[in-house]
């Protein structure tokens, strides 16, 4: 895995190599997140190797002027082992993820940093989620220190927008396991060695937020499903009041997707809702037909 990283310059419209990060990561469909001047990446991926998944983490100041490959010092690596920084054994701050994960995603809320879902080192779709204070520069999954509770499923390759105070989580993969077939047309079977039971891995076309100043209700789930589930797909707010839902792959054939999706914002996120919520999204045309077992409109 290469671990060299581009930066286009504004200016110049251009694209330059600049320094290496400290460790080699892929996997990322949005496990960067930025504050301030600082851009943050979390865990690293298993491609090569499952067990190469690990909690480090690691920023670049982007006020810093080196841009040569081999400076030193462009990348800082957040130092330890993931022990506790504090006296107190027991306490839940570290200086590393406390969960190795690759396939999650990060997001940027206030001085915060929530680092949610994703896969472990097994391969296994998790529901865990953790806090990354900016301040600190330490990790946490304490509620005590602003930590959501879990997903309310596993959940890797999904995607995440900030609306003002809210996280919004918009599709993604899950697992499930069963003894018979499954009827989820948008669910893959695949077994593992260890199980004696099927592990359904299934493409999902919902969508949850959290509201950050009400840690305490937890992740609801909303009334707005994709028409085309998908998963390693991106998703942007635009104009503040609409979310567009771009690419990524179906589940039942692992098709690459061409559609586009855009969402209201009111229709997400009950409280902000001017109107009803609708129960489905938009699709924008293509060009091309698109080949992925969507809902036609």
């Amino acid at each position: 895995i290469n671990n060299i990283i581009n930066a286009v310059v504004v200016n110049e419209d251009d694209w330059e190599n600049v320094a290496q990060m400290r460790k080699s990561r892929s996997g990322y469909t949005s496990a960067a997140a930025v504050h301030s001047e600082d851009i943050f990446l979390f865990g690293l991926s298993g491609y090569l190797n499952e067990k190469a998944s690990t909690s480090t983490a690691e920023y670049w100041n982007t006020s810093n002027t080196k841009t040569k490959k081999n400076d030193d010092g462009f990348w800082t690596l957040l130092n330890g082992t993931g022990t506790s920084t504090g006296a107190n054994e027991n306490d839940n701050k570290k200086d590393q993820m406390q969960v190795p994960r690759y396939h999650h995603v990060a997001v940027t809320v206030g001085d915060k940093i929530y680092i949610i879902g994703g896969e472990n080192s097994q391969g296994r779709h998790i529901n865990s989620v953790e806090v990354f204070d900016t301040s600190s520069r330490t990790f946490s999954s304490n509620k005590d220190d602003g930590c959501p509770p879990s997903l309310p499923i596993p959940l890797s390759h999904t995607s995440a927008v900030v609306v003002g105070r809210f996280i919004v989580l918009i599709g993604g993969q899950t697992t499930s396991t069963s003894s018979g077939t499954s009827t989820d047309d948008h669910a893959t079977e695949t077994k593992t060695q260890s199980q004696t039971k099927k592990e359904l891995t299934k493409t999902i076309g919902a969508s949850y937020f959290l509201d950050t100043t009400a840690l305490d209700q937890g992740w609801k789930t909303t009334n707005c499903q994709l028409q085309a589930p998908r998963h390693g797909h991106t998703a942007t707010l635009v104009d503040n009041d609409t979310i567009c839902v771009c690419g990524g792959f179906d589940g039942g054939t692992n098709t690459t997707l061409d559609s586009i999706e855009t969402i209201p914002v009111r229709d997400l996120i009950p409280c902000v809702s001017l109107t009803p919520p609708s129960t489905t999204a938009t699709v924008i045309p293509t060009e091309t037909e698109v080949t992925a077992t969507s809902k036609t409109t």
